[in-house]
């Protein structure tokens, strides 16, 4: 690959990118403005869908990057054997700029990765913990609820008690 069709396929992916990345602008747009219109927010699919367009367009760049990256490595060690100085100097800049640029896309990929696991940790702990209180409040409810009966049988008994101390003084006074 010699450098002009590396610049070719470098502007070709670009422009893709580029529409890719206005294309999801367009639709987030689109979504919002429908969104204020009908005066809602956005769905959890809508949001959902944007996120995954947003991955998307990032592993598509990341994987073009990538590729990229190899054929030039390839092409770079072939041309060094005949290649001017200066060229191969330059060729060597454009391949960093272009490993820095994969590499930054891999972070952030790993650092959106990292965000939505860390979002779906807090939603589990926050359904346990919402479980967990449910829980304790209803074993407190059923806790009150025994002592309620515990005390009703208490004066059950007592009552009872009464009953039969005045049933004794009667027949007592019968006598």
């Amino acid at each position: 690959m010699v450098e002009s069709e590396l610049k070719v396929q470098w502007q070709a992916f670009s422009n893709e990118a580029e529409k890719l990345l206005a294309a999801n602008s367009n639709y987030e747009e689109g979504l919002l403005a429908e969104a204020e219109e009908d005066s809602t927010e956005l769905s959890e699919q809508q949001t959902g869908d944007i996120e995954k367009l947003d991955h998307d367009c990032h592993e598509r760049q990341l994987h073009h990057l990538e590729e990229l990256a190899t054929g030039a490595e390839k092409e770079l060690s072939a041309w060094r054997d005949w290649a001017p100085v200066a060229a191969i100097e330059d060729m060597e800049r454009r391949l960093h700029r272009l490993m820095s640029s994969k590499n930054k896309l891999r972070r952030d990929r790993d650092a959106e990765i990292g965000k939505a696991r860390k979002a779906t940790e807090e939603e589990d702990r926050a359904r346990r913990t919402t479980a967990e209180r449910e829980r304790q409040r209803a074993e407190e409810e059923e806790r009150a609820r025994r002592a309620q009966l515990i005390l009703a049988q208490q004066a059950e008994i007592e009552a009872r008690a009464e009953l039969v101390k005045a049933q004794r003084v009667g027949e007592d006074s019968n006598y």
